[in-house]
């Protein structure tokens, strides 16, 4: 795995391309459905998103499931 750039970072053609891309996760329902599976760990009990030991590796899977998604 590559190191994320810091979108402030990025240079304008590669700015507009990951903009098209989250477009088009929406475009397609895939982006809702991260949100929806980020507001369903935030309102189960326990919080595995924001609660205890699991906050960083959940997050981490979590935007790698994203970012494959985004490629």
């Amino acid at each position: 795995m590559g190191v994320r750039r810091e979108i402030r970072t990025l240079l304008p053609v590669q700015r507009e391309a990951y903009v098209q891309a989250v477009l088009e996760l929406k475009r397609r329902g895939i982006y809702d459905n991260f949100v929806q599976e980020h507001l369903d760990a935030m309102q189960s009990d326990p919080n595995p998103a924001h609660s205890g030991p699991a906050f960083l590796p959940w997050h981490r899977e979590y935007l790698l499931r994203f970012e494959h998604a985004l490629q």
